[in-house]
């Protein structure tokens, strides 16, 4: 990394190279490289394929229907199956919530190396959740979004990642959502106005918060998950995204000439 720095970054300092990043965090992370021409953009999110019109029932979003009519909270997590991603804190949640006498189902929809999905599978077996956690190989968008109109909250506690692309769907189908600090997460998430970020990877804090949203009043969620909504329209589809782009390309050009 020091050689990649040493061969570019001096580059980038003399010809005044400008950047543009997805999150605020890739925006620290370039400053503290001393590189000081930054805009931090975002990334989009093409609405047009969450269209309700466009929703595809399936057998897993009639699954958790389904859960949800016999009095089970519906928890989903969509994305890679791996370590950095935490699977094996969701089981802990899952357990901490059932432990607290709160019906709850985690869905869990992705594929990962077989080695650590199995690594999973038998903590769940071991802790008997087979009942509780269920997991569905990757779909299409048009059958996520069946997915996560069935969600009640969505759960993202990665380790580290760029920009959750999850996490804008989840948002704009209206599932609170529950993720850790990221990339994602600190652009998109304004903490207990439109989901909530947390800080540490405490199961106990973790399976609390999540907790404490099911007894949240209608108006409470109605107003986290349409303020979350709103967010994604008013601020990341690629429409809003590449008027910033398109913005910054111009003012670029009026330098130049």
């Amino acid at each position: 990394m020091k050689l990649i720095d040493n061969l570019f970054i001096r580059r980038y300092k003399k010809y005044n190279i400008q950047f543009a990043t997805k999150s605020q965090l890739s925006y620290q992370y370039l400053y503290c490289k001393g590189i000081s021409n930054i805009k931090n953009i975002g990334v989009g999110l093409n609405i047009d394929q969450l269209n309700t019109n466009n929703e595809t029932e399936n057998i897993v979003s009639c699954f958790m229907s389904e859960m949800r009519d016999k009095g089970n909270h519906i928890l989903l997590y969509v994305g890679q199956i791996s370590r950095r991603r935490n699977i094996i804190l969701m089981i802990n949640i899952v357990s901490k919530i059932l432990d607290k006498n709160y019906n709850c189902i985690l869905v869990i929809v992705g594929e990962g190396e077989k080695k650590y999905v199995n690594e999973c599978k038998k903590l769940i077996l071991k802790n008997k959740l087979e009942k509780n956690i269920y997991f569905f190989n990757k779909m299409n968008q048009f059958s996520l979004t069946a997915v996560y109109r069935e969600t009640e909250a969505f759960i993202f506690p990665t380790q580290y990642d760029i920009f959750g692309m999850v996490l804008m769907e989840a948002m704009y189908n209206k599932c609170i959502v529950f993720s850790s600090l990221n990339g994602g997460s600190t652009e998109l998430i304004n903490n207990n106005i439109n989901g909530f970020i947390l800080k540490s990877f405490n199961t106990e804090e973790w399976a609390q918060k999540i907790i404490d949203s099911f007894s949240f009043s209608l108006e409470k969620k109605d107003l986290i998950l349409s303020t979350a909504k709103q967010t994604i329209i008013s601020k990341f589809t690629w429409d809003k995204i590449s008027e910033k782009f398109l913005r910054l390309y111009k003012s670029k050009l009026s330098l130049k000439y």
